[in-house]
């Protein structure tokens, strides 16, 4: 912008969307580290008043013990698991996924990206619930497994949701005619309210 030939300073950007995300955590049933299945991580995502969002993909940040070994590893809604991919960033858990995954890893992500986008309506809060299955045979007096939801720490153009395999939260505010993820109104989750999540 010029006046009179001189250039007045740029601000920053502001982004206008017609909905948006806030992600909570929820209190666990229980933080006990025991042989079975247990909830590791319990969130709600919701829109605001003035419109639904939608997401595609959400990134949990994994630290653990080297002996605490977890093999299924879920995400419901509800009581409904969501079908999707999960893919881990080091030998986290005791399922092997093609690369020779062992288990012994301390820290590292677990991705997830769902069969098919999942939609939150306006004003009405969805509770997600990620659940691992502990393996036996070890007691866990000493051993911890603890996730959290991580942040984006730089904003994007809006694009399409398969152009941000790396972002730790893609969501949409389901703003573009004909929505759907090949749309370019998807985005991460920079200044997303509550990410980074505390640890559970």
């Amino acid at each position: 912008i010029s006046d009179s030939g001189t250039d007045i300073a740029v601000g920053n950007s502001i982004r206008v969307y017609k909905s948006i995300p806030t992600i909570e955590l929820v209190s666990l049933p229980s933080s006990q580290l025991a042989v079975g299945t247990r909830a590791l991580q319990k969130f709600t995502i919701s829109a605001d008043a003035a419109g639904p969002i939608s997401w595609n993909q959400l990134v949990f940040t994994i630290d653990k013990t080297a002996t605490a070994k977890f093999g299924d590893i879920k995400l419901y809604d509800g009581s409904t698991e969501i079908t999707g991919t999960w893919t881990e960033s080091a030998d986290l858990s005791t399922i092997n996924y093609g690369e020779g995954i062992s288990g012994t890893a301390t820290s590292g992500t677990m991705k997830f990206v769902p069969t098919a986008e999942q939609q939150i309506p306006a004003g009405t809060p969805k509770t997600y619930e990620v659940k691992i299955t502990v393996a036996g045979g070890t007691t866990y007096s000493d051993d911890y497994i603890m996730s959290s939801i991580a942040a984006d720490t730089s904003g994007v153009t809006s694009t399409t949701s398969g152009a941000l395999t790396s972002a730790n939260f893609v969501w949409s505010d389901m703003s573009a005619q004909g929505h759907d993820t090949t749309t370019t109104d998807w985005t991460n989750g920079y200044l997303v309210k509550n990410l980074p999540t505390d640890t559970q």
